[in-house]
């Protein structure tokens, strides 16, 4: 039961954001609330004296609650906060679909032809060094939200927007060598004009395989972020739902 149910009620009522904001803000002064009752019973106080201390001893102002939301949130996160959460939610869902429409389209059509992956050649191990990274963490991601009984709160979004990073960099480091194709299959046709047609038909399968690849593999990714990121709002939410609830034998309103 937590000790700091009614000042984070009042605190609740006076913050002007929406979810999952607000739950984050709220996540962060409890777990700072109990850093410094920590502290003042480590100095001697006893407990009650040391939750008295904290609250008295942390700005809860307005600027410095805003200042905590501008500092927790990505640029992205703070965008998505914009909407609100069922616009928010709606928004996941519709691009969550999307993605998963194009994944599974181009899924289909590499599947006929495993060839496709063999003509990406070097430029399939360049993008897999960067996805798989991506796949991983969010495999780790996924046992923290669904696999474990006890976490951190506050370190629920640690690495998550990495994700989506890395997801982007994958689909850049796909044209990225999609281009340098090109560069050096207008050279060597500048240097053996005879064989300029087989060149420009290297590049067409090799490159065109490439991005097919990098950007399948940046939509999984993509995919696998909105999972996580809905997840982690509604754990988030959750979480600060139960820092509300007043003690033990303390109901609100004092009943």
């Amino acid at each position: 039961m937590n000790e700091y149910g009614s000042v984070l009620r009042s605190l609740s009522d006076r913050l002007d954001l929406p979810q999952p904001a607000r739950s984050r803000v709220l996540i962060e002064v409890a777990a700072d609330l109990a850093d410094l009752e920590a502290v003042y019973v480590q100095r001697g106080a006893s407990p009650e004296q040391a939750r008295a201390q904290a609250v008295e001893r942390l700005d809860l102002s307005d600027e410095t609650i805003r200042e905590l939301v501008r500092v927790h949130g990505s640029p992205l996160r703070r965008g998505l906060d914009r909407l609100g959460e069922t616009g928010r939610r709606r928004g996941e869902r519709l691009a969550l679909v999307a993605l998963l429409v194009f994944l599974v389209a181009g899924t289909r059509a590499l599947l006929p032809t495993w060839g496709l992956l063999a003509d990406a050649g070097r430029g399939l191990w360049v993008v897999s060094l960067v996805a798989i990274p991506g796949i991983l963490l969010a495999i780790s991601k996924a046992y923290v939200l669904w696999g474990r009984d006890e976490y951190d709160p506050r370190k629920l979004r640690a690495g998550l927007d990495a994700v989506l990073a890395l997801g982007g960099l994958c689909a850049a480091a796909g044209l990225t060598l999609w281009w340098f194709g090109l560069r050096a299959a207008a050279v060597a046709s500048a240097q053996s004009p005879e064989l300029g047609p087989k060149y420009l038909i290297d590049w067409l399968t090799g490159g065109s395989a490439t991005v097919v690849v990098s950007f399948q593999l940046a939509i999984l990714l993509g995919m696998l972020w909105l999972i996580l990121a809905g997840r982690t709002a509604r754990v988030e939410r959750g979480e600060a739902e139960m820092l509300l609830i007043e003690e033990l034998g303390q109901p609100k309103g004092g009943e």
